[in-house]
């Protein structure tokens, strides 16, 4: 039994004060680390410290959901200081900015960030299991929570809180790393299994939700964000050349690789286990596309039953639920579905270009009128996209080929200011029901240009030519990478399955693996929604419906010239016809010129000076010089677009985390709302379960 060392009271707090007091008063007793509690005769409440077997326990919690984590594991049992997890969770405050919990003990530290928007009653975190062996720290949003709730207990588990992290921790007690199968959800976390002296780490089937590694003389570091691995103090910030050199070929750093040397991506679909100063890595989850030879006679209504499940399962929150809609097909179905599974009013969100050609306003509007919602149009001009950069660079992390991560920075600002905490986005559409123009390109080329068939990134070559890296690396980086070949290591590393795929489902794979996972939702999705303390969701992402859709045969997404036919065949029963079957203009994100317009930001200017080029050492100043040039004057081809905003954002991301020290103040352990400290191993000890109320 826990023994109470520290007891005070204090006057029944109002509702308005009750995110970071006790809350979840139901039936006039409030619920506190899993029991009732009767209130003092003059209304005042008892607040505990609970000293918890090899735990002691300071509770202030909170009800959330979305959250960043970190945590230190040690190879000896050194002891990981609060201070230095203070540091971490400072890192990636923005993804949690409603409060913070740390778990330390003499091998093994956690930290925790959460942003409140759950549903239920939510413990803070770190927590644990009954007899605190598991310990958990989750950025997890399962949207098939009560399902898994409901099989756990009637295998005898005991629920004390309504937290997504606490079904983790008993899914995880009953069936070890199979737990991973039956979620439904976007999730990263780390579990620290004390009987096995383990961590168990994994991430989701798309990779929603990131979740990056280092490992130190044995240490093993981890956070949402590699701001928080950095803040550690213990990882130098370095640039990985090969990384850097799949920003510019393919696009984007392909998994495990990232642009930081000796920092790695957790796959998607992937789980790992530390121990004994070595970590191993497996997938739980492999894309495959078992394509059918005809389409199902019921087609339709399979997609029907997949779309609204899908939608319907993401739509369960208490949180202000809002959607982008973008006036195109994919978003137009997200948000009507959206607003028919909602008791609310439902608010969309959209970027208007402000250049006529792009603008796309009048049809977001008539398609909002047509959702019924209640619609917020931003405008995004060539100036605000460069002043947006840096916080672009910053969030992701990484150098990028092109801009829309401002679109998405814009829009989730919007969507906080109009008070909205989760976002219904329609990514993964396009990779999923073949929508691309690559797709369509590929279907002409394999008839143009049937030489190359036999390569297997057949579909993908056009894109990764397209760079004129080679034209701008400076002597000596071009030395360095002297024998990388990037586009060669990426044909190697293709599954035997893919092989037995038609040449569309090999372009699908290579989409979702080296551009939606890396970029889409990661550094130009989930970064720039958690900038601002906004979670997003993604219905076409549920592993479901993407298992139906690559059943599919190829021309039922892809007909003549027309993309997503399924899609647009379901959905000309609920959208206007106009919306069904149209596209949107392209928006120009990759176009450079913003970056050297008359009021483009002076930094631009100073980044790209020959003393900055030569002193960072990648780029040669004559050949980037000359490319400037030649975009003031309008004569850059797309490429060379990508290449120059690609050329700046590096000189910013190498400036910002390689040449800058990242000093953080820590948080501090008094202000967490849970904190969890190793104290004696031959206690026993209780969950660390308070279930609050959050009133934002």
């Amino acid at each position: 039994m826990p023994s109470l060392h520290s007891v005070t009271s204090a006057p029944l707090p109002q509702r308005s004060q009750l995110n970071s007091a006790l809350c979840d008063r139901r039936d006039g007793q409030t619920y506190f680390s899993g029991r009732s509690l009767q209130p003092n005769d003059d209304g005042a409440y008892l607040f505990f410290r609970i000293k918890i077997t090899c735990v002691v326990v300071e509770h202030r919690g909170w009800d959330r959901s979305m959250s960043g984590i970190a945590g230190i594991a040690r190879n000896s049992p050194t002891g990981v200081s609060v201070h230095s997890l203070g540091r971490m969770a400072a890192a990636i405050r923005h993804r949690g900015p409603d409060g913070y919990g740390f778990y330390t003990g003499k091998r093994v530290g956690f930290a925790h960030v959460q942003l409140g928007t759950s549903e239920v009653a939510s413990s803070a975190q770190p927590c644990t299991n009954e007899d605190g062996s598991i310990v958990i720290t989750a950025n997890a949003e399962l949207f098939n929570h009560p399902e898994l709730r409901r099989e756990l207990e009637e295998r005898g588990h005991v629920f004390q809180t309504g937290c997504h992290a606490e079904i983790l921790v008993h899914g995880y007690e009953e069936w070890g790393s199979a737990l991973l199968s039956r979620l439904n959800g976007q999730f990263a976390f780390a579990i620290y299994d004390r009987n096995r002296e383990t961590v168990f780490v994994a991430r989701d089937r798309f990779g929603v939700r990131p979740l990056f590694y280092a490992q130190r003389n044995g240490d093993f570091f981890f956070g949402s964000e590699i701001k928080a691995i950095l803040a550690s103090g213990e990882v130098e910030p370095a640039l990985d050349q090969r990384g850097l050199d799949e920003v510019f070929r393919l696009g984007t750093a392909r998994a495990p690789r990232t642009t930081f040397s000796g920092i790695a991506c957790l796959e998607p679909g992937t789980y790992g286990i530390w121990k004994d100063g070595a970590v191993w890595l497996r997938h739980y989850y492999e894309l495959d596309y078992p394509e059918s030879v005809e389409e199902p006679t019921d087609m339709i209504e399979q997609l029907d039953e997949n779309l609204l499940r899908s939608v319907g399962m993401r739509m369960r929150a208490d949180a202000r639920v809002g959607a982008y809609l973008s006036g195109g097909l994919d978003s137009s179905i997200t948000a009507s579905l959206a607003k028919k599974a909602s008791q609310n009013p439902l608010r969309t969100f959209s970027i208007t270009y402000a250049v006529p050609e792009f603008d796309e306003s009048l049809q977001q509007q008539e398609t909002a009128r047509a959702v019924g919602s209640l619609h917020t149009a931003s405008v995004i001009g060539m100036d605000t996209v460069a002043q947006t950069l840096p916080e672009i660079v910053w969030h992701a992390e990484t150098p990028v080929q092109r801009t829309d991560g401002a679109l998405m920075y814009h829009l989730a600002k919007a969507a906080v200011e109009s008070g909205v905490d989760v976002v219904i986005g329609a990514e993964g559409a396009d990779e999923v029901f073949l929508g691309n123009v690559l797709f369509r390109e590929t279907a002409v080329r394999r008839q143009l240009d049937p030489a190359e068939l036999v390569d297997p990134l057949f579909s993908h070559l056009p894109r990764f030519r397209s760079t004129r890296v080679d034209d701008v690396y400076s002597r000596e980086f071009k030395w360095a990478l002297s024998g990388c070949d990037v586009v060669g290591e990426l044909r190697a590393s293709l599954p035997t399955r893919f092989f037995g795929w038609s040449p569309l489902n090999q372009a699908a794979y290579l989409e979702i693996t080296s551009t939606l996972s890396p970029s889409l939702l990661g550094s130009h999705g989930d970064r720039m929604t958690t900038a601002h303390g906004v979670e997003g969701r993604y219905p076409f992402l549920d592993h479901r419906l993407f298992e139906f859709a690559a059943s599919l045969p190829t021309g039922a997404h892809l007909r003549g010239l027309e993309g997503k036919e399924a899609l647009r065949r379901w959905a000309s029963r609920i959208l206007p016809n106009d919306t069904a079957g149209g596209r949107l203009a392209a928006y120009p994100t990759s176009d450079a010129q913003c970056l050297f317009i008359p009021t483009a930001p002076s930094w631009v200017g100073d980044h790209l000076t020959n003393e900055a080029l030569s002193r960072v050492g990648i780029f040669s100043h004559p050949a980037v010089s000359a490319l400037i040039r030649r975009c003031r004057c309008g004569q850059t081809s797309d490429g060379e677009n990508e290449t120059l905003v690609a050329i700046v954002s590096t000189q910013l991301w190498y400036h910002e985390f390689v040449e800058t020290s990242l000093l953080i103040p820590p948080l501090a352990a008094s202000g967490a709302a849970v904190l969890l400290t190793e104290d004696d191993p031959d206690l026993s000890f209780r969950p660390s379960a308070i279930p609050t109320h959050a009133d934002r």
